[in-house]
Formats: C-alpha cells, sequence, structure tokens
C-alpha cells in the first residue's frame, strides 16, 4: 500500500524520508522504556505527551482530509498505538472504544504499557470538528 503520510514513532528507529517513497514522512520519536517492564517504566515525560498529542492531532487531520497515513513504531504496538489513539480521540471516538479498536487490530499485546493507556484517558481533544493545521 502507498501512503501519503509515515509518523514514525521509534526513537531508535527515524530512517530517512526516502525509504517510504513519496510520502511525507513525520518524526515522533518517543521512548517506549526499552529494557524496563511496561508496568513498571516511568511516565512519559511531559515533552512526549506534547509532542504524541501533536503528532496525534496531526494525523486526525490528514484523515480528515482523505490522507492514508501510517503510523509506526518498532513492534507496532505501544507508541504507535498511543498516537493512533490520541487521531482517534481527535476524531470523535470515546476513548475506550479507541483502545480496543487498536487492540483488536494489533492484538492482545497492544498499548501494554499502561503509562500510554493513562495518557489516552487523561486526553482532551483539541481539535475535535476542524481540521488540523498540518500539512
Amino acid at each position: 500500500m502507498v501512503f501519503d503520510v509515515v509518523v514514525l514513532t521509534a526513537y531508535e528507529y527515524q530512517p530517512k524520508a526516502g525509504e517510504y517513497g513519496r510520502a511525507h514522512v513525520v518524526h515522533v520519536p518517543l521512548d517506549d522504556m526499552p529494557g524496563k517492564s511496561p508496568s513498571t517504566g516511568k511516565p512519559p515525560s511531559q515533552y512526549e505527551k506534547a509532542l504524541a498529542s501533536e503528532a496525534g492531532r496531526a494525523v486526525a487531520g490528514w484523515v480528515r482530509r482523505g490522507k492514508r497515513v501510517l503510523v509506526t513504531c518498532w513492534q507496532g504496538r505501544n507508541r504507535s498505538g498511543w498516537v493512533t489513539g490520541l487521531a482517534l480521540i481527535e476524531l470523535g471516538v470515546p476513548v475506550q472504544k479507541a483502545i480496543d479498536t487498536i487492540r483488536e487490530a494489533r492484538g492482545e499485546d497492544a498499548l501494554e504499557n499502561p503509562h500510554f493507556v493513562d495518557a489516552l484517558r487523561e486526553y482532551r481533544p483539541v481539535t475535535q470538528g476542524r481540521i488540523s493545521r498540518a500539512s
């Protein structure tokens, strides 16, 4: 499948734009506390929350405009799930439905990081009903 936008959320893997053809590549390097149990890792920083939130709003804006968007991370479970969940919430999907949808699509290990789930539950959409300014 060809994508219009690729959002790379794994800080340890940020390939160059050319690896995704003509897609617009957005770098959103987030930490998933490697080497630690997701249940005991530290919560995301305020900076990471802001970065993920901005990415989620941008993804929602692209989707509203009919763009094909891929949000990816190293394993496709936590960081990409977090940003995708934020986008779904921005698009008007209730929080629990967003979490369930991601887990149905990616498997029961998706969003196993409880800090990311907490961040989704605490998030309040800001662009619902309007298009994000991100291009």
